[in-house]
């Protein structure tokens, strides 16, 4: 499976407009675009203006034909009022600096096996994103596994997680876990497993950015 995973900085107070866009235009076009699989879109908390938009495609060729005929272009268009300073005349796929970065994926669906209930009834998310040095990929890619196993055995409310590899950026590593509540997730990241496997990946020399978002819309088509 492949991910594209698109990390956007909106202007302050856009992110109901975004979010209203994603389900009426966003999520319905690409329901239609032969090969993608899902999508969900995140919202960072405390910072609400830091989009995360990932969509689940079968091979990256059809992520590809999706850009060819148009309606990525099309539709990152639609939001380009919504980004801080931006001309809505502008090509959106032309020097979006921070404002937008677009980064490939191998994914897999880590927890559980089906996808229409790994996008269904979730609220919240987190990312834990590792980066490694080169040749370490390996040893990052065991650790994640240990880390998902932990957590589908003693996380409760867990709805899914996502294992996913950088394609663009090799070195990265990026696990999204989706939760029933921000509740459920708090418990699970006060508890003695997680607090062991952050100690894991620190004693290990490896950076891990962690960051919380509440989930705009989800789904699998």
């Amino acid at each position: 499976m492949y991910a594209r995973l698109l990390d956007l900085r909106l202007a302050p107070g856009a992110t109901p407009a975004f979010a209203g866009l994603y389900r009426q235009r966003i999520s319905p076009t690409l329901t239609a675009t032969p090969g993608c699989l899902g999508a969900v879109a995140l919202a960072a908390t405390g910072h609400e203006e830091k989009i995360l938009s990932l969509t689940l495609w079968r091979a990256a060729e059809a992520a590809d034909a999706y850009d060819r005929e148009g309606r990525f272009g099309q539709l990152l268009g639609e939001t380009a009022s919504l980004f801080p300073g931006r001309d809505p005349d502008a090509d959106p796929l032309d020097d979006g600096g921070e404002e937008l970065v677009i980064e490939g994926y191998a994914a897999e669906l880590a927890l559980p096996p089906a996808l229409g209930r790994a996008l269904s009834g979730v609220t919240f998310a987190r990312t834990i994103v590792v980066e490694a040095a080169a040749g370490r990929e390996e040893e990052i890619e065991r650790r994640a596994w240990a880390a998902v196993d932990r957590a589908a055995e003693e996380a409760l409310g867990l709805v899914s997680i996502f294992l996913m590899r950088g394609l663009d950026r090799r070195e990265r590593t990026l696990v999204l876990g989706l939760w029933e509540s921000e509740e459920a997730a708090g418990r699970w990241e006060r508890s003695e497993p997680y607090l062991a496997l952050l100690r894991d990946l620190e004693s290990a020399g490896l950076a891990a950015e962690i960051t919380p978002y509440r989930v705009l819309c989800a789904g699998a088509f």
